[in-house]
């Protein structure tokens, strides 16, 4: 079956801190909105280096921030403020444009850090955790991926939702030697969570399922060694739960050109939490829906829009309705039936299927 990709936005919830406080003579500062560090887990270095990161509003004017970097152990760390320049992204919720904020710091360590960021204007501030590690990897796939990303096309690595039960492969070229354990470590508490995983015979890759035992918010990613370093994926990602489409009935099995599939059930639409990522309200988020057919000759797909609710999935996500002349797909070389199965997939999830035949 070809991969079908669909683009979804999703955005975590991360804490803005407002404090009161009025503006200083200098002048009146915005409201900003922090977005996301563009790398939540850097390789240590020997060198000066950036942190970036994303935000709406930022005063453009450097002397009204103060950076703070610190460290568990080692405290305070000097930072300066490099530069506040516009990308090309903004969202129809807002017309402010994604700023990219560049501060300068000295070679880190590994270790575990937190940056604040504060406009001395308003007093308003935002504190922001990353790690520092001896080993990274930036490339995790898995089929019909949901992009979370705030600047698509641009990111350092792929920021896809990370579904519960959902297998995903590691394709970073790392190494499969003695390894201890994948782990999630979540962002806010710093609890640990083993997942199952499982080394591809085939493509030497790992491949590693998140339960439903995790539950759902931000963690760190990263592959335990028993006999070299440990090497972390360089976003923060985020779980979002299962929700499985579940077919109850279906209007007729065996169909006719002319005749429409009608297919009732629950949770045909994915219900996204938006309040999981930072862009929280600056995007409309949705996954699509399809019916899968398999027969002998695979898996194929009809897509329906997820932003149309006249599409063909009602708003509810409890029908689907679909004229048999618009599936088109056959079974036999002349073109004159399918007989298969039909699925509902809601993202990567499908439901259980319903053999039917169609006579053209």
């Amino acid at each position: 079956m070809k991969v079908t990709s669909f683009l979804c936005y999703l955005f975590s919830a991360l804490l803005l801190i407002s404090c009161s406080g009025g503006s200083s003579s200098s002048g009146e500062s915005p409201e900003f909105r922090f977005l996301e560090l563009e790398k939540n887990v850097l390789l240590q270095s020997v060198g000066s280096g950036e942190v970036t990161f994303l935000a709406l509003d930022f005063d453009r004017s450097l002397s009204a921030w103060q950076i703070t970097l610190v460290e568990d152990t080692l405290g305070d760390i000097p930072v300066t403020l490099n530069s506040i320049e516009d990308t090309p992204y903004g969202y129809t919720a807002t017309n402010s444009i994604v700023q990219r904020i560049s501060v300068g710091v000295p070679a880190l360590g590994t270790g575990n850090y937190e940056l604040t960021i504060e406009n001395v204007r308003t007093g308003q501030f935002f504190v922001e955790p990353f790690l520092v590690r001896a080993g990274v990897f930036n490339d995790v796939d898995y089929e019909f991926q949901a992009d979370l990303s705030l600047t698509p096309g641009s990111s350092i690595a792929d920021d896809w939702a990370y579904f519960h039960n959902v297998k995903k492969t590691i394709n970073s070229e790392i190494s499969t030697t003695s390894i201890e354990a994948v782990v999630l470590e979540n962002k806010q508490t710093m609890v640990e969570y083993d997942v199952a995983y499982e080394i591809n015979s085939t493509t030497n890759k790992v491949e590693f399922t998140i339960p439903d035992t995790v539950p759902v918010g931000t963690y760190f990613l990263s592959v335990q060694y028993s006999s070299s370093i440990n090497t972390y994926y360089v976003k923060d990602i985020v779980v979002v739960d299962e929700q499985l489409p579940v077919i109850t009935s279906i209007n007729q099995t065996d169909f006719m050109t002319g005749d429409s599939i009608v297919i009732d059930g629950e949770s045909f639409r994915y219900s996204l939490n938006p309040t999981l990522v930072p862009g929280n309200g600056l995007q409309d988020i949705r996954v699509s829906t399809y019916l899968e057919f398999r027969d002998v000759n695979g898996e194929r797909l009809i897509h329906f829009d997820p932003y149309d609710n006249n599409s063909g999935v009602n708003a509810a996500g409890t029908q689907i309705s679909l004229p048999i002349s618009e599936i088109g797909f056959y079974t036999d070389a002349g073109m004159t039936y399918f007989e298969g199965e039909v699925v509902v997939r809601s993202g990567p999830y499908v439901s259980e299927p319903v053999a039917i035949t169609i006579v053209y």
